[in-house]
């Protein structure tokens, strides 16, 4: 797995969390980096969960021919030159607001069967009364995924 992030504490922590690389792409070139590691073939599968507009190109621009693109989440724009960057590729572009049932009971067994440490994604935890801060700390987009639990 490669994971792209522009701060360099969340490209540490994906690498903590098991990514075989970790690319920071406020230094980088992302989709270069990507072309370099696969022998310029690109990814099978890219998934864009920041809604940045230069993310959601770097995801497109680094897929393989006949490979999928996943945009979750909301907010962003992206500028494609649809020949290149779509049709010549047979690239397949995937948008989703959130998971089905179906899906996250999918995402439960994958994270079982492979030992996924859960827990460990979570880099926050706050209490319901600590919500407010919670919603301060998320606005500055430096943490990993939290959690506002009772």
């Amino acid at each position: 797995m490669i994971a792209v992030d522009v701060q360099a504490a969340r490209v540490s922590r994906a690498r903590q969390l098991g990514a075989d690389e970790a690319i920071d792409s406020s230094a980088v070139d992302p989709v270069e980096v990507i072309r370099d590691l696969t022998q310029g073939k690109g990814v099978t599968c890219a998934l864009d969960a920041s809604g940045a507009p230069a993310a959601r190109l770097a995801a497109v621009r680094s897929a393989a021919r006949w490979g999928t693109v996943a945009f979750v989440g909301e907010g962003g724009d992206v500028t494609l030159d649809v020949s290149p960057d779509l049709i010549r590729k047979q690239l397949t572009v995937i948008g989703s607001y959130t998971f089905s049932i179906v899906g996250q009971a999918e995402c439960a067994r994958f994270s079982a069967q492979h030992g996924v440490d859960v827990d460990a994604i979570f880099s926050d935890r706050w209490t319901l009364e600590e919500a407010e801060a919670a919603y301060r700390d998320f606005d500055q987009q430096t943490g990993g995924k939290a959690l506002i639990a009772p």
